[in-house]
């Protein structure tokens, strides 16, 4: 549901491009992650925070943030910003306005 109300803003936003559930490789083919989000042409990629993965099938919140951190290392060394997004987020106009900054920004550098 979180990430249909994304989607939602995303076009009240003017947030054009963003394709649910990319899946990123790193240059030898190994597979590093599927997105919620991800605009490859402004490499901005968008990921909503659900914290309730962290705690599914008994597994150790601490330990389950901390794959979560280098995941998102690794998105961020391919050149993407990634953003965050909480169910509050979803509700305020701040981290979609950020998201087409960064957007506007990263496109304007590659003309």
């Amino acid at each position: 549901m979180a990430e249909s109300i994304c989607a939602v803003r995303f076009d009240e936003y003017a947030l054009p491009g963003f394709e649910p559930q990319v899946e990123f490789f790193d240059e030898k083919g190994q597979f590093i992650a599927r997105t919620d989000f991800a605009n490859k042409k402004a490499k901005v990629i968008v990921e909503f925070d659900g914290e309730g993965k962290y705690h599914l099938m008994g597994n150790n919140p601490r330990a389950e943030m901390e794959k979560e951190r280098r995941r998102e290392y690794k998105l961020r060394n391919l050149g993407y910003a990634v953003f965050r997004i909480r169910w509050q987020d979803l509700f305020t106009a701040d981290v979609f306005l950020r998201i087409r900054e960064s957007m506007n920004s990263r496109l304007a550098d590659f003309r």
